[in-house]
Parts: C-alpha cells; structure tokens; sequence
C-alpha cells in the first residue's frame, strides 16, 4: 500500500513541478506583451522538464515573444 502512495506522490510532485515550471515561462513572456494562443498551449501541454527547463532559460533571456519561440527547438 506504502509502495502506491509513494507512487502517487512522486507523480503528483513530478505534475506539480513542471505545472510551476510552465507558469514561470508565461510569466517571464507576458512581460513582452500578449502570448499566443498556440504558444501558450505547447507550453502548458509541454511534459518533458529538460525542455520546459530550457525554455525557461530562452524565456528569461529572450528581449520578444517573436525571439522566444524561434529559439525554441534550439
């Protein structure tokens, strides 16, 4: 039974994490005006924390939205 909550928790924490990863990219980007809605979608569905943690980088660096996303396969 332990074994299941562990299981749960650890999913739930990993969810958590790349929910508030997710949320930092759109707030570092809303400073740069409005996002797309494509854009923020492919963030918001985005799973893969490597990539979500890179982007964030991009995000804090990018001087436009338009700067951001080209960069983003990079």
């Amino acid at each position: 039974m332990c074994e299941l909550i562990d299981r749960y928790w650890n999913a739930g924490v990993h969810e958590g994490i790349i929910q508030g990863v997710a949320q930092g990219i759109t707030q570092l980007l809303l400073c740069h005006g409005a996002i797309p809605e494509k854009l923020q979608e492919r963030i918001q569905v985005e799973k893969n924390i490597d990539k979500l943690k890179n982007w964030i980088v991009l995000a804090a660096k990018a001087a436009t939205i338009e700067e951001f996303e080209a960069n983003m396969e990079s």
